[in-house]
């Protein structure tokens, strides 16, 4: 039990919605870390653009307030170096400030500095000399002397300077980028606490949201589980939504639907089978075992062989129709389908009863009709055999019941969607309480026709109603006007 369980368990993990929520969070992880990435040094850039705007301003105020005298000597105002009450996003407190002349000699500086010096580098000056400014950012090996130098350094200006009294020079500010470092941190930090945390919650959303979709599934596994095989009309339900759900079910209900007709059709042939086996082989065994019990004759000999030849005849002819009866009812899918001439076929069908029809005295006429400027007449799409089975029961049925002396006239017509096949007769025709029924399985007019050789297993015209069905017609029969039966069978031509 615990390891049914634990692999009940773990199973979720290889399941099809786990999978697909870890594809999910995966895609989402992939753009959240990309978007965080670009938002991030965007929100860096911003920041370090304002902090330099600010340290120009700085600048340009500690600028106006430089005092020269005509002996060298440099002076600051006070408020200004203090910000004038202003707010800068750096400590101005910790700045240093040194003037330069642009030969690179230091004029003055702050006294924080101590032995040390702002950088100066040719770079710098020639930057200057084109931009007027320049900023750089300057790390400890930049600045020496310094004993209580920022982990994130300094970011410096450098500032060219005009005066009256003295050449162009050049201001030097450098402030702690502490600000900035600390608003990249918390940045930072912000992202590293929300990645995960917006990870987790799109893989629990992702879990539940694919549990949810796929319930409507697990619902038609279970039904289908469930399904009992002696109750082969069940089907499944068909949910409200308009998705691949419905087409899933109705699919299903489908392949359900055909393997009943296979199950039906099993079954019937199997009591078809039985029951029209059952009385030839019965009369079969009783026949012969009277031709056991004493001696006979030749000539009882031979009724007795000529009757048992007629039993396995019909005994051939059942099993036959039985066997194409459960091809056709297997559906379009067993179809073999090639273009076909009906005018041949019926050609070829008439001519397997021209023996009976003059033993018989009958005459069987064919009149062909199609219309002109049709390419291809009597050529449908259907499977040959099948539509020589259609054509040779038809034919057969005509010869069988028509009297003697008589005419049978079969008639092809071509027409724009159909081919028409008319089998006339001169019989005697089918009452009317017993048309309906013709069509159905076993069954005889009773009394059509007195003689014996008019007797069939009741299957044929059930199987030609099957045949022109699977091919997208239909057959019909009606009473013809000078007596006799008219049998008109239409087949789709595509």
């Amino acid at each position: 039990m615990d390891t049914f369980s634990a692999k009940s368990k773990w199973s979720f993990l290889h399941s099809l919605r786990f999978r697909l929520a870890a594809r999910f969070v995966g895609v989402f992880s992939v753009i959240l870390i990309v978007l965080c990435a670009f938002v991030y040094e965007k929100f860096n850039a911003s920041n370090s653009l304002e902090f330099d705007r600010s340290l120009y301003n700085y600048s340009l105020d500690v600028a106006h307030a430089i005092n020269i005298d005509v002996h060298g000597g440099v002076s600051f105002d006070v408020d200004t170096l203090i910000g004038n009450g202003k707010s800068f996003p750096f400590a101005i407190g910790h700045s240093f400030v040194q003037l330069v002349q642009l030969n690179g000699h230091i004029i003055g500086k702050s006294r924080d500095l101590k032995g040390g010096a702002l950088p100066v580098t040719l770079f710098m000056l020639d930057r200057i000399a084109k931009d007027q400014f320049y900023f750089q950012t300057v790390t400890r090996s930049d600045l020496t002397g310094i004993s209580d130098f920022p982990r994130a350094g300094f970011r410096q200006i450098n500032l060219l300077v005009g005066s009256q009294l003295v050449q162009n020079f050049i201001l030097q500010i450098a402030v702690p980028r502490t600000f900035l470092t600390q608003e990249k941190d918390r940045m930072a930090q912000l992202f590293f606490i929300a990645i995960p945390g917006a990870l987790l919650i799109s893989l629990l959303a992702g879990v539940y949201m694919s549990r949810r979709a796929f319930k409507p599934i697990q619902l038609i596994i279970e039904k289908t589980r469930n399904f009992d095989p002696g109750k082969l009309d069940e089907r499944l339900p068909l949910p409200p939504a308009n998705d691949e759900l419905l087409t899933l079910s109705t699919t299903l209900n489908t392949l359900l639907e055909r393997i009943q007709k296979m199950f039906v059709s099993q079954e019937r042939f199997i009591a078809d089978a039985s029951h029209q086996l059952k009385t030839p082989l019965t009369i079969l065994r009783g026949e012969v075992e009277i031709a056991l019990k004493k001696s006979r004759t030749n000539e009882e000999t031979q009724e007795l062989l000529k009757s048992q030849v007629l039993e396995l005849g019909f005994l051939s002819r059942v099993v036959d129709n039985l066997l194409l009866l459960a091809r056709v009812e297997g559906g379009v899918a067993f179809l073999l389908r090639t273009p076909v001439r009906l005018d041949e076929i019926v050609l070829d069908g008439i001519s397997r009863f021209e023996k009976m029809a003059r033993e018989k005295n009958v005459t069987i006429k064919v009149d062909l009709d199609h219309a002109d400027g049709i390419t291809n007449p009597f050529v449908v799409q259907g499977d040959e055999d099948l539509l020589r089975s259609l054509v040779v029961e038809m034919t057969g049925n005509a010869t069988k019941y028509s009297p003697e002396g008589s005419s049978i006239s079969v008639r092809v017509e071509d027409g724009v969607q159909f081919v028409s096949l008319h089998f006339i007769d001169r019989g005697a025709g089918v009452p009317e309480i017993d048309q309906e029924k013709i069509f159905e399985r076993f069954y005889r007019v009773p009394s059509r026709s007195g003689s014996s050789e008019a007797q069939g297993s009741g299957l044929g015209l059930s199987i030609a109603k099957k045949i022109a069905e699977i091919h997208g017609g239909k057959i019909a029969y009606k009473n013809n006007d000078l007596g006799g039966s008219h049998f008109i069978v239409q087949i789709k031509k595509v």
